[in-house]
């Protein structure tokens, strides 16, 4: 298939790079005043070997194959120029378009996590179950040992708990997680209550042996959602006493003050003790 677009004017080569942008990525006049310098025709008969789309579908690939897809191509154009850009390498990639996810969404009956994408936070944070979260802090332990010595007596400490839907839990290094989910017509601080008097329970059946700083903790008034991001510290000549020291002194305290945090879970590192 003879694709060199160089036997063409300009105005018509221009013409069928736009018309080829248009119909697969976007309308929008900032990008294809962009894309167009830097994209041949050839390129979108490759673009079309490797686009998953239904029969005469018409669907689009949307915002970050468009950024791909031009990233792709500046690349190899511009890398004879450009020694900075001669050992970047690209991986293979197909394309979906979005009709083919519609139909997949269909197909399978996810038609629910179609919805919730243009539902706002606190529209989901309404419609998620009633739940109460507690944690534990180990120290020394491995997953394996968490879930044996700390998780399972927790999970079975709050199984009789009225109005319990379900029991779901989490067991990493030196955490455990246990969520409890509640029926959507349990006021959840009557839920609370109710985990705060079986916490009691749990901890008598925990090994003495385990070691949790902090006891059994009960989460903030969140949902299922809440759980936003993660981060570490990491320092050159600090040893990991002295970076929990810090982050419970100054940078816990500093995310706590901002508006919308409801709790930081701290992990990892020894925990400075004094004895008089």
């Amino acid at each position: 298939m003879n694709l060199e677009e160089e036997e063409l004017p300009f105005p018509v080569r221009t013409g069928l790079r736009v018309a080829l942008l248009r119909r697969y990525f976007s309308d929008k006049l900032q990008f294809l005043g962009k894309a167009k310098e830097v994209v041949r025709v050839g390129d979108f008969y490759d673009l079309a070997q490797h686009t998953i789309s239904p029969a005469r579908g018409h669907g689009r690939l949307g915002g970050k194959s468009s950024g791909l897809f031009t990233a792709k191509n500046i690349i190899k154009y511009e890398a004879e120029s450009t020694p900075l850009l001669q050992d970047i390498r690209t991986p293979r990639t197909w394309y979906v378009a979005s009709d083919s996810t519609l139909q997949f969404i269909r197909y399978n009956n996810l038609e629910d996590v179609y919805y919730r994408k243009y539902c706002t936070i606190d529209q989901i944070r309404q419609e998620y179950p009633n739940l109460v979260q507690v944690f534990a802090e180990i120290e020394g332990m491995a997953p394996e040992e968490v879930e044996q010595l700390v998780t399972r007596p927790m999970e079975i400490a709050m199984r009789s708990i009225p109005s319990v839907l379900k029991i779901r839990s989490l067991s990493s290094l030196g955490l455990s997680t246990v969520n409890i989910y509640f029926d959507e017509g349990v006021d959840i601080y009557r839920a609370r209550q109710l985990v705060a008097e079986r916490l009691k329970h749990a901890e008598e059946a925990i090994p003495e042996g385990a070691n949790l700083p902090h006891g059994l903790e009960m989460g903030a008034v969140a949902s299922g959602m809440g759980k936003i991001v993660g981060y570490y510290l990491q320092a050159e000549g600090r040893d990991i006493t002295e970076l929990r020291t810090l982050h419970e002194l100054l940078v816990k305290r500093g995310i706590e003050t901002v508006p919308g945090v409801a709790k930081v879970i701290s992990q990892g590192g020894f925990i400075r003790q004094y004895e008089v």
